[in-house]
């Protein structure tokens, strides 16, 4: 069964997790952006599905479009301790998200505004 979690920034949609591997989709809304953060042993990888986001990770921000990029541009791996920050621009984006199962293993360097959790 599908797990929907509401976030400031959109939601998340639980696919699957168990003890290996989640597999989720990021529904970023426009303008919103989830927390700077890194893992302490949580490794991720992300795809840009649709729209238009901004990517950071270890300092490097790097604009992809969904409608204009190529895949490989769009998929984003992040071993832990890399800070990253993910934000939708100018419209809704939506990433899948494939990583190990440490969900609670999030360290947040900046919040969002009035986080839901």
């Amino acid at each position: 069964m599908i797990k929907l979690v509401k976030k400031n920034w959109g939601s998340e949609e639980i696919l699957i997790t168990n003890e290996y591997y989640t597999g989720k989709f990021l529904n970023i809304s426009a303008g919103q952006e989830t927390s700077k953060q890194y893992h302490k042993e949580k490794h991720e990888t992300l795809f840009l599905l649709s729209g238009k986001a901004k990517v950071l990770l270890n300092g490097i921000e790097k604009i992809v479009d969904a409608k204009v990029d190529s895949k490989e541009d769009r998929l984003f791996v992040i071993p832990p301790n890399n800070i990253h920050r993910t934000s939708a621009l100018d419209e809704d984006c939506v990433f899948i998200e494939f990583s190990t199962s440490q969900l609670e293993d999030v360290i947040r360097i900046s919040e969002v505004k009035n986080r839901i959790e």
